[in-house]
């Protein structure tokens, strides 16, 4: 199934895909219209990826030799970017977006996230993120850290670091 029917249907909804892709349970849900890349070597464990309106087609990216582990969530409003060598356990949320706007008044008109309201997301190069992480908009996740399980990250984290927390704390540096 993942040769003849998973990977191909995936590779339809994206603009740029490496070898050796895998989706070993299956094709990703994808909502909304999205510039996705997926690197050499990747592994998708049956995520989510979801878009919204407010720019015309919201990029995703996705390295070389990562894997992203099930039940993980991607909303892509702008823009979100995930290096090279990362590992992403199960029930990861990435976000470049609050979901709604913050103004109580636009929100009960139903209207969309302003455009200045969005902030891209970034993940590095061999970065390891534990079970049910979030991420949240504007955050930038430098290389080689590593973020505990059960983690909010709400701001930069720099390179090498290792973290944990509600909201993430810098607990250590890597050497």
């Amino acid at each position: 199934l993942q040769t003849i029917w998973y990977v191909p249907l995936f590779k339809a909804r994206c603009n740029t895909v490496g070898k050796n892709l895998s989706l070993p349970k299956g094709i990703p849900f994808i909502a909304g219209h999205a510039h996705i890349i997926i690197g050499n070597n990747v592994t998708l464990n049956k995520i989510s990826i979801g878009t919204s309106a407010v720019i015309d087609k919201p990029s995703l990216s996705i390295g070389n030799n990562t894997v992203i582990r099930g039940k993980s969530t991607i909303g892509a409003s702008l823009k979100i970017r995930i290096g090279n060598n990362c590992i992403i356990e199960d029930n990861f949320l990435i976000l470049d977006t609050d979901g709604h706007p913050l103004n109580s008044q636009l929100r009960r008109k139903r209207k969309l996230v302003p455009r200045n309201m969005l902030k891209p997301t970034i993940v590095g190069d061999n970065v390891y993120i534990g079970r049910n992480v979030s991420v949240l908009k504007g955050v930038f996740i430098g290389n080689h850290s590593v973020i505990l399980p059960n983690t909010l990250v709400i701001k930069d984290i720099p390179q090498n670091s290792i973290v944990c927390g509600v909201p993430a704390q810098i607990i250590s540096l890597r050497k």
